[in-house]
């Protein structure tokens, strides 16, 4: 009863104000994100909705990374479009500054690769596992990875999924399309998240032309739904997911706007992030600089 609620207030307040660490998720490392939300909470599914080269990848890179070296959990990234080698580039890339053409065509000097060599071992960090597997992109294949890490080095505390659009099932109905094939991995991953206790951070290619399009739609008082646009599995995901977030990447100048989709507890104003793809990295704009790019697409605040 909420009208005799007040005792109970006052003691989960106390305990927040007190232990706030124990009440708040994992931190994005986006503050325009992190102070609207309680960041990243066990169970919940994270999207990010962006086109075909967009930025999907690079976003969920700087989260995880974020996550590992700044909030010191435990990552489990899983790459369904990587092999092994592209991935612990773009890593290091993000992690040492080096630009990742550099990296690409080996062109590194001795004490280049001796720093990278020692800066990688860290046996006291929390772990920031990459596991590739473009032959059974499943969840039943992911629950398989996650229960070898907890026998051996602990329970993962984020799971990345790059990305839902390559997920298909292992038991598919015979005749199912694709679609059909990665709504029920969606499935798979939501059951994941709870079975586990951890939040999954996801991406889901859309149109190129969705997001601007659903903005316009949305000034012009009409409904442009963009589970609708979403590629494969879309709605199934819109549905189960606690956030999502599009992204509206400028490649010529270097940015990327991003825009609340769904925020189920929390809200917040599109905002554009510099988006540095020879070093993998996102990274924060001054309000100066947002307020200049907003108004430059014509994006309400």
């Amino acid at each position: 009863d909420a009208n005799q609620a007040g005792t109970f207030f006052k003691e989960e307040f106390d305990k927040r104000f007190y232990q706030p660490e124990l009440y708040k998720g994992i931190n994005c490392g986006l503050s325009n994100i992190d102070s609207k939300t309680f960041g990243w909470l066990p169970g919940q599914i994270i999207v990010f909705l962006a086109p075909s080269s967009g930025g999907k990848s690079v976003m969920m890179l700087n989260a995880a990374m974020h996550a590992n070296k700044v909030c010191n959990k435990n990552v489990l990234y899983m790459s369904f479009e990587m092999n092994s080698w592209l991935c612990l580039l773009r890593h290091i890339s993000l992690s040492f500054e080096i630009p990742y053409s550099q990296l690409k065509d080996n062109n590194l000097s001795p004490d280049e690769v001796k720093n990278i060599t020692d800066g990688l071992y860290d046996p006291e960090k929390a772990y920031f596992e990459y596991d590739v597997n473009m032959e059974d992109p499943t969840p039943e294949y992911i629950d398989q990875k996650i229960r070898e890490l907890i026998a051996t080095k602990g329970k993962p505390d984020l799971l990345v999924v790059d990305y839902i659009g390559n997920m298909t099932v292992r038991k598919a109905t015979q005749g199912a399309k694709d679609w059909e094939n990665q709504s029920h991995a969606v499935k798979g991953l939501f059951l994941l998240a709870k079975r586990y206790n951890i939040p999954v951070l996801t991406a889901q290619q859309i149109n190129r032309e969705t997001i601007r399009d659903s903005r316009k739609s949305k000034d012009d008082k009409k409904f442009m739904s963009y589970d609708q646009a979403a590629a494969s599995g879309g709605q199934n995901l819109m549905h189960l997911c606690t956030y999502a977030i599009a992204m509206e990447p400028n490649r010529e100048h270097g940015y990327c706007i991003l825009h609340p989709v769904k925020m189920r507890d929390a809200w917040f104003n599109p905002f554009p992030v510099r988006m540095n793809r020879e070093f993998n990295k996102v990274s924060e704009l001054d309000e100066e600089e947002q307020q200049h790019i907003l108004a430059l697409h014509g994006v309400a605040t």
